[in-house]
């Protein structure tokens, strides 16, 4: 009888242990799970996963395209996984950077997007780990005067010094009121002042 009692009491504690176990599992696989920002399932466009000079890693998974996509990042710190969100993003990905824009000496996330049609918008995201807090980063690409005349896409983003640029091409019209390439470019600058969204406003052309 006594040795009943201990097969069944080891029995029940490894019943526990089992439940608790899969308790985990469950959740693990539930913060890793893809949860669409509204709720609307999108054919996977583009992956990429990038690891900072502290360790830090970084997956970006670009769903959709155009006007109507997503991109969910997961940031990892040895192996653990610290957040998963997925947002509104538009186009394709047309370039991904790994560099320190807050001056605390971690390279942050950055990546920009291209719309698919002509004129080529671009859209910059960022993801910037630092200490225990993860902040999201979005600069508008709506242009406002004296550039907007003279502005038709083409976009592209760099980074020096902590300082991000968009570079696009100046447009003139010709006597038919018609845009062309004047073969210049605009280059604006846009120092990181700790907010969430840059307004195109804030830039200084360089």
């Amino acid at each position: 009888m006594k040795y009943l009692s201990l097969l069944m009491l080891t029995l029940g504690m490894s019943f526990v242990a089992c439940k608790s176990e899969q308790s985990k599992d469950a959740k693990k696989d539930e913060a890793e799970a893809y949860v669409p920002y509204d709720g609307k399932q999108r054919q996977i466009a583009y992956t990429d996963t990038v690891v900072n000079n502290k360790g830090i890693q970084f997956e970006l998974t670009f769903r959709g395209g155009s006007i109507d996509g997503s991109a969910q990042v997961k940031v990892r710190k040895d192996g653990v996984l610290l957040e998963n969100k997925d947002r509104r993003a538009d186009g394709r990905v047309s370039g991904v950077f790994l560099k320190d824009i807050n001056g605390d000496g971690e390279d942050d996330f950055l990546f920009y997007t291209n719309t698919e049609d002509v004129t080529k918008i671009g859209h910059l995201y960022g993801v910037i780990h630092t200490g225990n807090e993860i902040k999201h980063i979005y600069v508008s690409p709506f242009l406002k005067a004296p550039y907007v005349d003279n502005y038709l896409g083409r976009d592209s983003f760099y980074i020096e010094n902590g300082i991000i640029y968009k570079s696009f091409p100046k447009f003139d019209f010709n006597k038919l009121r018609q845009k062309i390439n004047s073969g210049k470019r605009w280059v604006i600058s846009y120092p990181y002042k700790g907010t969430d969204t840059i307004a195109i406003g804030e830039g200084v052309l360089k």
